[in-house]
């Protein structure tokens, strides 16, 4: 039914592949004068064959550092290998620290991550042009609807653990808000369902 509704948004002129954009909100308070939640980005895009790479930056106006970057997946659907593809930075598999700060007021579950190498500023995304992309590959039971689908009810978030914010050089931890599916997707899922159900009703 997954591949039906993909291909029926490719028919029907519904780009589910095109990159999503996420939003970040600051959750932890730490004492930063300034709220950069805003220069914070991250974006979801369907990669080659069953890979999705998703992209994270920090459009800099306010001086800092994203030092970790943590991945909530809760229906595991991405294999534990993937790759790393630094542009400005220097970014390593793992977490430090390994569970993120202020993760008890989200219920935010870290399942894997990359850090900043040596967490120096020059390694980590600090400037405007700096970007890290995870290229990450899907299990078998898993396409990129389904990654559309946990985006939106918030089974798959991302959070930056962000360092040296401001004049203070405070810490402060990002997560993101789920991502609404477009509603195109969702009406024709729904008449596709229904017409599903009506097969096999007069089967």
């Amino acid at each position: 039914m997954k591949n039906i509704v993909l291909l029926a948004c490719l028919v029907f002129g519904v780009n589910v592949a095109h990159a999503t954009t996420l939003n970040f909100l600051q959750i932890t308070n730490n004492g930063s004068k300034e709220d950069i939640s805003t220069q914070l980005v991250a974006s979801v895009e369907k990669g080659e064959t069953n890979n999705v790479l998703i992209s994270f930056e920090n459009k800099v106006g306010i001086p800092s550092v994203v030092g970790t970057i943590y991945i909530q997946d809760n229906k595991n659907m991405f294999n534990d290998k993937f790759n790393i593809i630094n542009t400005g930075v220097t970014y390593k598999k793992g977490t430090t620290p390994p569970v993120l700060p202020g993760d008890n007021d989200v219920n935010f579950e870290n399942s894997f991550g990359v850090t900043a190498k040596n967490l120096k500023p020059k390694n980590g995304l600090s400037d405007i042009g700096d970007m890290v992309t995870l290229n990450l590959k899907l299990s078998e039971a898993f396409d990129y609807y389904d990654v559309l689908k946990a985006l939106e009810t918030g089974d798959l978030r991302f959070d930056m653990h962000v360092i040296s914010i401001g004049e203070l050089y405070k810490s402060e931890s990002f997560v993101t808000s789920p991502v609404p599916l477009p509603a195109t997707v969702w009406l024709m899922m729904s008449g596709l369902g229904l017409l599903g159900w009506v097969k096999k009703r007069n089967i």
